[in-house]
């Protein structure tokens, strides 16, 4: 018993919110900029992430075995 991954496709991610520090008077408009700019590139991430998890997936499927999880039939034996 095989599975295979044919398609993993993100759906949503909104409201992506990032905090940065390091620039003690600026961290306020760092934080602003950088939300910006992953939430303009949700496109390139959700791309980046089907393609990552969904190759990691395949590959860890190739040696999944599903047989293991399902029982036994019960061999009937002859009296």
């Amino acid at each position: 018993c095989t599975v295979t991954l044919e398609e993993l496709k993100v759906k949503d991610l909104n409201n992506i919110q990032m905090s940065l520090t390091g620039l003690s008077p600026f961290n306020w408009i760092l934080s602003k900029v950088a939300t910006s700019v992953v939430n303009r590139s949700k496109n390139n991430i959700i791309r980046n992430i089907e393609e990552t998890v969904g190759g990691k997936l395949r590959n860890q499927m190739q040696t999944f075995n599903c047989s293991t999880y399902f029982p036994k039939p019960a061999v009937s034996g002859t009296s």
